[in-house]
Order: structure tokens, then sequence, then C-alpha cells
């Protein structure tokens, strides 16, 4: 095993470290996350999972891999971490778990650097276009928001028995999710098919009691959450208490296909949610990923969450077309990543790689579909349910009964 030099940093820190990171005989990546507050979670996750990529793959055109990471801690110290980075001839960057992408993927392409994007699902830098050292190995939030739809309207055809024009469709969520709501929203109504209810509530929502009657009173048949953690756990939580839930729920990830879901015990049950290829899918189907939760559970004592096995898939196809392009030359990297196929099954996220014009993910399908199903105890636990080549379980669908 070779000696892989990570240097996980707050911010405040970094320049009394800069001789860990200096030296000219490695090949040193950079990542920006949080690693601490509300969202240092995923982030710490998206950090040791890079690190996992970089003992995995070893050396890039002969040379160790220096990992340097640091803490945001808040999206308004995101570029100057970037900042100080760079300054230290850092010029590669993998995304980290950021609420507020952009602007630092933006930075580091402005001054020279490559950024190769495996988290990000907000706006990112592909909707405009014209970054060439820019790769987002995500699928783009509107391809999100229209998979929501696509499922739903399956599901319902399928499960419920009703034609698209006949089932009844709610999306609720917060403002923060809402450019994914509307969208679906969007998609929908072009089709001819306008939701029932479309609600976006405010940040400081204390009681979801009037939506969830507002929902069983307009018979509603799939419900589309676009929320948080708080807010996910508030809506489960009244909603069972109260008795309700459409017979379908499928939430556009983030707070329903966290750990911490599984807390809610029995209001958890029943709940999907869309989500990237997540760990808990087939293993056979995505070389790397068995090897990969075992040595994340043999270091950390748990497993990887989405974000980390994206990280950990993004690093892996990253380092290897630097090798391909022979050079570390930002140039000689960004065209080789432009010009590499990665079929579909190679990767540890099953997922394969076939940049656009705008350097969008063409290959980052499908997206899958996680439910919380009760164990042998009875108690929720993820399972990937859907599409069956990589479902560990049947759906269980309709799952709620009023």
């Amino acid at each position: 095993m070779k000696l892989i030099k990570s240097v996980a940093l707050a911010a405040g820190v970094l320049s009394l470290a800069s001789g860990a990171f200096a030296q000219d005989d490695t090949f040193k990546v950079g990542m920006v996350t949080y690693l601490t507050g509300d969202w240092g979670y995923p982030g710490t996750s998206t950090k040791r999972s890079l690190e996992i990529a970089a003992e995995t793959y070893g050396q890039v055109l002969g040379k160790d891999i220096e990992l340097v990471i640091v803490d945001a801690q808040n999206p308004n110290n995101q570029i100057p971490e970037a900042q100080r980075l760079m300054a230290q001839d850092i010029k590669y960057f993998i995304q980290g778990y950021n609420l507020v992408p952009v602007p630092l993927a933006r930075y580091v392409v402005d001054n020279g650097g490559l950024m190769a994007d495996g988290t990000s699902w907000f706006p990112d830098l592909t909707d405009e276009g014209g970054y060439d050292n820019y790769f987002m190995f995500m699928p783009s939030w509107k391809v999100f928001s229209q998979t929501l739809v696509e499922y739903s309207l399956k599901f319902g055809e399928e499960n419920l028995g009703k034609k698209p024009e006949d089932l009844k469709i709610a999306l609720i969520g917060n403002p923060i999710m809402s450019y994914v709501g509307d969208e679906a929203a969007r998609i929908l109504t072009e089709m001819g098919l306008e939701p029932a209810i479309h609600e976006t509530y405010g940040n400081d929502i204390a009681d979801f009691t009037p939506l969830i009657i507002k929902m069983r009173e307009a018979g509603i048949d799939i419900v589309i959450p676009y929320q948080l953690g708080s807010d996910a756990e508030l809506y489960r939580r009244q909603a069972a208490g109260l008795g309700h839930t459409p017979p379908i729920l499928l939430a556009a990830g983030v707070g329903y296909d966290q750990p911490e879901f599984a807390d809610m015990g029995d209001a958890a049950l029943g709940s999907m949610s869309l989500s990237y290829t997540v760990p808990e899918m087939r293993e056979d189907f995505a070389p790397g990923l068995k090897e990969f939760k075992e040595r994340y559970q043999e270091l950390y004592g748990e497993q990887p969450v989405t974000h980390g096995l994206q990280t950990f898939a993004t690093a892996m196809a990253f380092f290897q077309m630097v090798d391909q392009a022979g050079s570390f030359d930002v140039a000689a990297v960004s065209q080789t990543m432009a010009d590499t196929v990665i079929e579909h099954g190679n990767l540890p996220n099953y997922w394969g790689v076939k940049f656009d014009e705008n350097h969008n993910n063409m290959y980052a399908n499908p997206l899958i579909i996680g439910q919380w199903v009760p164990d042998e105890d009875g108690k929720p636990v993820y399972r990937v349910v859907y599409p069956e080549e990589l479902a560990v379980e049947e759906p269980i669908i309709p799952y709620f009964q009023n």
C-alpha cells in the first residue's frame, strides 16, 4: 500500500501547513468541502472517500497522490479557501459536498484550474456552458426532475392502475429545493398533466397539518416532496400521526436517503427516494464497490453515504484520465477527459462517463430508487428497489393504505 499524503485543514490553518503539500514530486489534488457544521457529515464522507480513492489508485504518472482537503465551513469561505490552495500551485480539484457549488467551481476554472465535479446537484456550470475545464460527472438537476416525473407516471400506471391524465400529483417542498419542484411542475404542465398541488412553503414551516389535510381532501395519488432533513422529518412524523400519506411517496432525495432518516422509526417506512447510485445497490454490477465499502467500514466503522460513493467513483475515473493524458498539463488533461468514454458497469458507481459539449455526463444514469422498508425486527432499512438490475429488493407500491 502506497503512502498517500492527505492533509485535512480547518479554515485559517492552511498557511501553517504549506510545507506539508508544497512538494514537486507529488500529484496534488484539492478539495474544498464542509467538514464541520450542519453539513459536516456528508462533507466528511466525501473527504474520506477521496482519501480511499487515492489510496486505492496509488500513483498517477508515477507520482504519489497528495490530497489537500480544507473545511469551507460555510459557502462564504469556499473561494478564499480555493485561493489559498491555488496559491500553492494546486490546479486540480475534486468537488466536495457544497450547497452552493457554482462560485467555487467558477473560481477554480477561471483561474487556470480544473474541477471534476461528482457531487453537485444544484444548478452547475454545465447550465452556462463554455467552461473547458469543468466536468460534471453527475446528471443535471433537470434530468433529476425529468426522472421524477417519468418514474411517478410509470408507477401510477403500473401500480395504481391509473393513466397519467387521471393521476393526481402533489409537489411540496422548501425554497432551497424549489428549482427541482418547479422543473417537475413545468414538465408535467407541458405534458398536459398539471399538478393537483404545487406548493413551496417557507423555511420556517412548523406545522404540515394544513398541507396534509389539503392532500387528503384532494385525493392525491402521488406526492413528490423536495425537502431537506428537518422539514422531511417534520412532514413524515406529522403524516404518520394523522394517518395519511398518498399511496406513493417518491421524494427528490436529500432528506430522504440520509442514514438519520431511520431514526424516525415507523414514520420512515414506505418512503421512496430518487437518488444517484448508492452504496446499498447490487455490488456485482459495479466493480470496486464492494472493496470500497469494506475499506470504508474498516477505517470508520460505518458505511459511506451516497455522496461518498460518487466522490470515490469520480476520483477513480479522474485519476485514470490523467494517466491517459500522459501529462499534468491542464489543457492536455482537459482534452483527454472530453474525449474519454467509459461504458456503464466499469466504475464503482455503475455509471459510465461520456461528456457532451458542455461537459455534462450523458452516461450518468440510471437514477435509482431506494425505499425504507422494515427489516426482520420491523425497523426501517434503506433498500434499492429500482431499476431491476441494481435493485436488492422488490418495491412495495403502493405502501400507504388510507
